[in-house]
């Protein structure tokens, strides 16, 4: 049989359901990164006790301001932006240990 391009607007169903379900667990561990986020000790910078953490330092599992973002990336500390990164299952676990947390760290 030889190959034939589909009509516009019809894709291949095996390709799209697993990008589907690869989409929904990406969006699964960054809301679980949202969540660990709005916990009350990490509301706050690990380091300076800023009120907005939008980055969180994955070297130390902790939950830090855009500022000392900066400063912990000089330290080459792996730093993700909250809002515009993708989490890893390996990164979001790290996040979830009991040994992370700005409470735990602090």
């Amino acid at each position: 049989k030889p190959f034939m391009l589909s009509k516009p607007g019809e894709a291949r169903k095996s390709s799209t359901a697993s990008s589907r379900r690869r989409k929904v667990v990406e969006e699964n561990l960054d809301d679980v990164v949202r969540r660990l986020q709005r916990l009350p000790p990490n509301k706050a910078c690990a380091d300076c006790s800023s009120k907005l953490t939008q980055c969180v330092n994955l070297t130390h599992g902790t939950f830090v301001c855009m500022a000392c973002s900066g400063v912990h990336r000089e330290f080459n500390h792996k730093i993700k932006g909250i809002g515009h990164s993708s989490f890893a299952p390996d990164e979001v676990a790290r996040l979830r240990h009991p040994s992370s947390g700005n409470e735990a760290v602090n």
